[in-house]
């Protein structure tokens, strides 16, 4: 079996060196995986660092979104299998072995790969970054609502081109689509928390714009697949403006948890509220 790893960037140059050397280290001994490295128009010099690890780097510029870079991505690849993975994405020790164990499954036919994404949190954590933790990149939830996260999963290539490639005219909301048409065509998305990727959450000037990008992409396939109905609007009206539960503090890893205040946790629910209002709202075309 061949993979390709398709990875888009763009700046953030630090993370991309993070995230090559730790591929770098898992497959230096094997021939048949290949590194692709689609550079969204940096401004730093991800091209030259991108070469030090792989000759597979191309550019794509005509606009600000992943999903282009990954279908380009996947029209230079040559292996059997995709794994799209991107540059903020760190691969644990055992990652590529659990791949491949998981592959080489008889009853792994007609199936997407979705590992876990643990956010990088400690003390210092701030509480935009904790609440990022709470509302993103949740691949086990993912998984059970037949969706895909872009920032890591594996498909085999014929799988993907049954179902096509990425949408290009959003920059957020693609792979969820793309997860949903797979499921429509017979795939099962299936989560294994042992194929684990490392994630840096946001800050919250990055966190609310991407709560409003989120909202832009899911109003985007809304009108594209007609789900626009009254009753689907009413829904998003509640889900928008109802407050989140306080129970979400159950989520909050136990080790952050005892270092943090009353305050802290009001500060966590008041920007989870925020975060979902704006994604709501982006959601509902007023944003």
């Amino acid at each position: 079996m061949t993979y390709s790893i398709i990875i888009p960037t763009m700046n953030n140059s630090k993370r991309l060196q993070e995230c090559l050397v730790a591929i770098k280290k898992q497959i230096q001994k094997l021939r048949d995986v290949e590194i692709i490295v689609v550079d969204n128009g940096s401004t730093e010099d991800n091209l030259s660092l991108a070469r030090q690890y792989t000759s597979l780097v191309f550019e794509y510029h005509q606009s600000k979104s992943p999903y282009p870079c990954r279908n380009l991505g996947v029209r230079k690849a040559t292996g059997e299998y995709f794994i799209f993975l991107d540059s903020s994405c760190i691969p644990c020790e055992g990652w590529f072995e659990h791949i491949i164990s998981f592959f080489n499954k008889q009853d792994s036919k007609d199936k997407v790969l979705l590992g876990q994404i643990v956010f990088e949190l400690d003390a210092y954590s701030t509480n935009a970054e904790i609440a990022d933790s709470l509302l993103f990149c949740d691949a086990s939830v993912a998984a059970s609502q037949n969706r895909v996260l872009g920032g890591m999963f594996v498909v085999r290539r014929t799988d993907f081109l049954k179902v096509g490639f990425f949408s290009e005219d959003v920059r957020s909301g693609a792979d969820t689509h793309w997860g949903q048409r797979a499921h429509a065509m017979g795939l099962t998305i299936q989560y294994k928390n042992e194929v684990m990727v490392k994630y840096l959450p946001k800050k919250k000037k990055q966190l609310l714009e991407k709560a409003q990008r989120v909202g832009k992409g899911l109003y985007y396939f809304d009108r594209k697949d007609n789900q626009l109905s009254i009753f689907a609007k009413v829904t998003q009206l509640k889900n928008t403006f109802f407050p989140p539960s306080f129970r979400f503090s159950k989520k909050i890893p136990v080790h952050l948890r005892k270092n943090l205040t009353w305050l802290d946790f009001i500060l966590v629910w008041l920007i989870t509220y925020r975060v979902r209002m704006i994604k709501g709202l982006g959601r509902l075309g007023v944003l």
